[in-house]
């Protein structure tokens, strides 16, 4: 405004204040749009759900035989046992009676 020469200010001022009025106009009208009730119930989220997992990848071949295999033996009455990978010396040999 001030690089305006003095003659051309007032005729400046009210078009930058009609460009104001536009925009401001425009933002309003698109303002309006999104705050509307209608658009609020459309686009509403329910905070209470669960959050849906989203799973990249897929499981190992391997690993789905084992699962299958696994199931499979469990329906005719076999079960997983757990333990120790590696026994010591005392349950390999002593325990069995066998000599060392």
């Amino acid at each position: 405004m001030k690089e305006v020469p003095n003659e051309q200010k007032k005729e400046f001022g009210q078009k930058v204040n009609e460009l104001k009025t536009l925009a401001q106009e425009r933002f309003d009208t698109l303002s309006a749009g999104f705050s509307s009730k209608g658009s609020e119930e459309k686009y509403t989220v329910d905070l209470t759900l669960p959050v849906a997992v989203n799973r990249a990848g897929g499981r190992h071949p391997i690993t789905i035989v084992r699962d299958e295999i696994v199931g499979i033996m469990g329906r005719i009455g076999y079960v997983v046992a757990e333990g120790p990978e590696v026994e010591d010396d005392w349950h390999n040999f002593t325990a069995l009676a066998m000599p060392e």
